[in-house]
């Protein structure tokens, strides 16, 4: 039998085999209607059957598709999905102790499932935060080298202007000293002339 690909199995006592189960039925209590009593009486009995109770026996009779089999699928798919903190008091035999203690190992992985959940929450919400403060910090040093680069091309710039400015100035410099010997040549010129006369 391909387990992956069925859900369940039939055996079958006179074929001594499996016959497999393809689709289950998800019938609820709520899809039965028109026996309400009936269902509060085998909900009431059943549970009192979990808790350890004296529970009465049940016989469903009727015709085919009164709904009998569909009244059972229904209260077992109720209790296939609760909570595990039910057991049966004063467990006889080997089932009844079974069942508690798989109920024991369920609800302790239940609860090492919620801590570990309740853990990586914790740690995700960390990270998330720790997450958005990088973000922060990228986009402040992103802000602070786009300042430093305008500054240092303003810097640039002045020096570039400044030595346009140093190198007129040193013009000028030149021509200064060229026009102050001129005029010592000619000072010199005009005492020898006055000299002369």
């Amino acid at each position: 039998m391909d387990w992956e690909n069925i859900y369940a199995a039939i055996y079958r006592a006179k074929k001594e085999a499996l016959k497999p189960v393809k689709y289950l039925d998800e019938i609820t209590l709520e899809d039965l209607v028109g026996i309400e009593k009936q269902k509060e009486e085998i909900v009431e009995n059943t549970q009192r059957f979990l808790n350890g109770l004296p529970a009465n026996n049940v016989l469903l009779w009727g015709a085919r598709g009164t709904g009998k089999s569909s009244l059972i699928k229904a209260i077992l798919n109720e209790y296939k999905n609760v909570n595990f903190k039910v057991r049966i008091s004063n467990p006889h035999g080997v089932v009844a102790k079974a069942l508690n203690s798989l109920a024991d190992t369920i609800n302790d992985m239940l609860v090492e499932s919620k801590s570990n959940g309740l853990t990586l929450e914790e740690s995700s919400n960390i990270l998330l935060s720790n997450v958005d403060k990088l973000n922060i910090s990228s986009n402040e040093a992103a802000a602070s080298l786009e300042e430093t680069a305008a500054a240092i091309e303003e810097i640039t710039s002045n020096i570039r202007n400044n030595t346009e400015n140093i190198a007129k100035m040193a013009t000028y410099s030149n021509r200064v000293t060229s026009s102050a010997n001129d005029g010592e040549k000619l000072a010199t010129q005009t005492t020898q002339a006055m000299d002369e006369i």
